[in-house]
């Protein structure tokens, strides 16, 4: 039984999951391109907002189901603007922003629990917002190892729940509870400032 992509709820966190499927060729590309076709072919001018015109684009591709066994397989969640589904989602629209926009931000990580061999999280790249970041969704990971965060983030506590964890990336002065960095390095884990 297929689990709908309503797991992963945030459209920025969703697309770094199609990234880590495609990636790790867990999803072929082929499986995309009904649906990019789809978006190629939609009533959306060229001269239309293209924030309004790629946000209608990866609400179709949020359509595509996922299924919870898919989800448990990746293993790496990155964001990079060169990231082949921003690229693809451009290539079909006739856009050229190199995926730098603000359109592909990650704003939530509700839904992360679904990947559960999930070992390493890289939010340098969409990663930056203007609200802070709850990390609550991160809380009692069972692999998650390496995190690399950015902007401002809340709920840092969950951070110490993370059994696996050993290397973290993150400014003291993001983090709503500084201290927690201090409370991970003792226990050895390796921290880095972004």
């Amino acid at each position: 039984m297929a689990t709908a992509t309503a797991k992963i709820p945030d459209l920025g966190l969703f697309l770094g999951v199609l990234q880590a499927l495609l990636k790790q060729e867990i999803l072929p590309e082929e499986r995309l391109d009904p649906v990019l076709a789809d978006i190629e072919t939609s009533d959306a001018e060229p001269d239309d907002n293209e924030a309004e015109r790629v946000a209608a684009a990866v609400a179709r591709l949020h359509e595509l189901p996922l299924t919870a066994e898919m989800l448990a397989r990746i293993e790496s969640v990155g964001f990079d603007g060169g990231n082949d589904i921003y690229m693809l989602i451009e290539e079909v629209l006739d856009i050229d922003s190199g995926g730098e926009e603000d359109y592909y931000q990650l704003q939530s990580l509700v839904g992360i629990d679904a990947l559960t061999s999930l070992t390493s999280l890289n939010l340098n790249g969409h990663g930056y917002r203007e609200a802070a970041l709850d990390l609550s969704p991160l809380q009692g990971h069972p692999k998650l190892a390496s995190i690399y965060l950015t902007g401002k983030c809340t709920n840092a506590k969950a951070l110490e729940t993370l059994p696996a964890l050993n290397t973290l990336t993150a400014r003291a002065t993001d983090l709503d509870d500084p201290t927690v960095l201090e409370r991970l390095a003792a226990r050895g884990v390796e921290i880095n400032n972004s």
